[in-house]
């Protein structure tokens, strides 16, 4: 999974500090951000396969920042997974509608956690392969076309 890079985005120094170590030990490629804004100056300088995002920063939050990956017209928008307290659980609905992928609460549970990056993983697998990417280029457009 070393080919799979993941922006963990969060202001909370302990929770960024675990992700990066379990992200890390299981595989990934990790860069992080402290803030939003932090995150957002990251997603202009290069791509990323994977995001979690924090749901409350300072700067821009994640939902605002799914938000606006999805409104771009790019191929490689990343899956997005949004992080939120157990209290923002009837926010869920808001998360869908900003095109969050999955989202997790926190304290994480890193077995949970786990399993998400490794089924948002088989995404991006998918994703990279080229004979995928071929089809994706010849497949007929309509509402059909979904790869």
């Amino acid at each position: 999974m070393g080919s799979i890079s993941v922006l963990v985005a969060t202001q909370n120094a302990a929770s960024r500090a675990q992700l990066e170590r379990c992200l890390a030990e299981w595989g990934y490629r990790v860069t992080s951000a402290v803030d939003g804004e932090a995150a957002q100056a990251l997603l202009r300088e290069k791509s990323f396969d994977i995001c979690l995002f924090d749901w409350e920063m300072p700067g821009a939050n994640g939902f605002e920042i799914c938000r606006q990956l999805r409104s771009s017209s790019s191929e490689t928008t990343p899956l997005v997974i949004l992080c939120a307290s157990p209290a923002q659980v009837d926010d869920i609905i808001s998360r869908e509608d900003a095109g969050a992928n999955d989202y997790i609460t926190e304290p994480f549970d890193l077995r949970h956690l786990r399993h998400r990056m490794a089924g948002l993983a088989q995404i991006v697998v998918f994703r990279q392969d080229p004979n995928i990417q071929s089809m994706r280029k010849t497949a007929p457009t309509g509402d059909a076309t979904v790869l």
